[in-house]
């Protein structure tokens, strides 16, 4: 069960950052905002990174035996840990009129 809430949860991370990022990419992104899309990213990386490399769970803790039941979990981790890490909004020209 904590298995299928923690991909639940990872495929939720992964659809608000990428919201995040069409949101606020364009011509008007700000250092807060871009600081805030950071945070976030950075912070479900190393939720993403502590699954594949501790096998620990932030507020569940060692899941090493679920982790042996399910090896595939460690590479869905890693795979949403890069995912995640591209999602941060750019700031672009805006377009001219010609």
């Amino acid at each position: 069960m904590t298995i299928w809430i923690y991909v639940v949860v990872s495929f939720l991370g992964l659809w608000s950052g990428y919201l995040l990022k069409i949101r606020f990419t364009g011509p008007d992104l700000s250092i807060p905002v871009a600081l805030l899309c950071i945070l976030f990213a950075c912070f479900l990386v190393c939720v993403h990174l502590g699954v594949a490399f501790y096998q620990d769970l932030l507020f569940v803790g060692d899941i090493t035996r679920l982790l042996e039941k399910h090896p595939v979990v460690i590479f869905f981790s890693l795979i949403s840990a890069f995912v995640q890490a591209t999602f941060l909004p750019l700031k672009t020209e805006p377009a001219s009129a010609s």
